[in-house]
């Protein structure tokens, strides 16, 4: 009789272990693809001079080519959101990554243009599942009130891609080359697509799935109503403006032009450029969970994001019009881009707040595509404004300051827009589940 005591105070722990470690390990697990999609996302932009030398390309090439990973991660964003919703989280991932494996090491090998924009397309199509399928595993894993600080630690994976494919991997890059780096980033790409494969668990034991054998006409049905419900909704297209906003900083400093700009600005490296850019995810890596931990401890979603919005506002106003070359305050200008775009987890706190689970994946879908419609849009703007103030023969970037800051007056003005409809048509929950559909 002791000894069934002794096992039943013994399972008990173990079971309470279990009940914290398997939702964490799972919801991490699958934010490890939006870790790796991050770092092939921003990977290019560390090697601007290589690929424009390699394919010969002006600065709207060179624009095209970066943003060729941004329109089809925008355009799948709803067919994404809508395919998690339908075959689970777990499928979704193991396709994609292993999609975005095999497209990283043609991209590696080939010497054609348009076969290395064909490859960027494919990855950032498949990388449309690495946002919303950790989110949508968070949804079944943990409780409604956890779901902006989960959001900001996926948040926080992305970030540590970003700044490994910053000033680490430009070493790596110096030392092996940048295609050798990128067939080892392939292959990871497929490995990881296995561990998905065998690993991976949508939802815990106890939840029952209630699906049953459908016809393709009801699935289809199904499909468009949910769609339907998410974009006809106000509130999502205000919301998705602003996430747009939130990410314009990112599209242009971090993710293209900054590391040129920062380089010609100081009289820098490219390497060395990277290191200042990096602390641009330095800081969304450590305001992401804490802007999603404070939304949730405030019961605030509006308040937050405008507080958010005006940091990058003032950062990038005093970063294109006074230039400064101190390294001190280039630094500390980046790390407040970076917490301006940690109001991005709160966005999409206030899509689950307001949308309904069946239609979750693909609410947080139509949000993540407007965001990152800034990259898709901005980037090409920018290679166009550049081109059309300083045209440079292909295979050189602009060497006027001057130029970046044309471009880069997109920003502040984006951030202006945001704070004004943000604060005038964004609905406050108060972190509290009302679905609206």
């Amino acid at each position: 009789m002791k000894e069934v005591a002794n096992h039943s105070l013994l399972h008990k722990p173990l079971s309470a272990l279990a009940v914290v470690c398997i939702p964490v390990f799972m919801v991490g697990l699958g934010a490890t693809f939006y870790l790796y999609e991050y770092f092939l996302r921003v990977l290019p932009s560390v090697i601007t001079a290589e690929l424009s030398a390699e394919f010969y390309l002006d600065a709207s090439q060179l624009g095209q080519l970066l943003a060729s990973f941004f329109y089809a991660y925008a355009l799948m964003q709803i067919p994404a959101g809508l395919i998690c919703d339908q075959i689970g989280p777990r499928k979704s991932l193991t396709i994609a990554v292993v999609v975005c494996g095999l497209a990283t090491l043609c991209f590696q090998s080939t010497h054609n243009y348009a076969v290395a924009q064909l490859c960027r397309f494919c990855i950032g199509g498949a990388s449309a599942f690495a946002f919303v399928s950790p989110l949508k595993l968070s949804s079944s894993w943990f409780k409604p009130e956890r779901q902006a600080m989960v959001t900001g630690l996926v948040q926080l994976m992305g970030c540590v891609g970003a700044i490994f494919a910053g000033g680490p991997i430009a070493k790596l890059i110096n030392y092996f080359g940048w295609r050798a780096t990128l067939y080892s980033s392939g292959l990871f790409g497929l490995f990881l697509g296995v561990s998905y494969f065998f690993l991976l668990q949508d939802t815990p034991h106890h939840h029952t799935s209630n699906k049953t054998a459908q016809s393709f006409l009801i699935i289809c049905r199904q499909t468009w109503y949910r769609f339907t419900q998410v974009i006809c909704r106000k509130q999502s297209w205000v919301i998705g403006l602003t996430a747009f906003s939130v990410w314009a900083p990112i599209a242009l400093f971090a993710e293209s032009w900054g590391i040129p700009y920062l380089s010609l600005l100081r009289g820098i490296s490219h390497e060395a450029a990277a290191n200042h850019v990096m602390w641009v995810w330095i800081a969304m890596a450590i305001s992401s969970p804490i802007s999603g931990w404070v939304s949730n401890t405030l019961n605030l979603r509006k308040a937050p994001t405008i507080v958010l919005l005006t940091i990058g506002l003032v950062a990038s106003t005093v970063l294109i019009v006074a230039t400064p070359t101190s390294a001190w305050v280039i630094n500390v200008l980046m790390f407040m881009l970076g917490m301006a775009s940690s109001a991005q987890p709160i966005t999409f706190g206030l899509v689950h707040d307001q949308t309904k689970d069946v239609n979750l994946g693909t609410a947080i879908a139509l949000n993540n595509m407007l965001l990152i419609a800034s990259c898709s849009m901005l980037q090409p703007l920018a290679g166009f404004l550049i081109d059309y103030y300083e045209p440079t023969v292909p295979g050189q970037l602009p060497s006027l300051i001057s130029t970046y800051q044309t471009a880069f007056s997109i920003v502040p003005v984006c951030m202006l827009m945001s704070i004004a409809l943000f604060w005038l048509s964004a609905k406050e929950t108060y972190c509290k589940r009302s679905p609206s559909e």
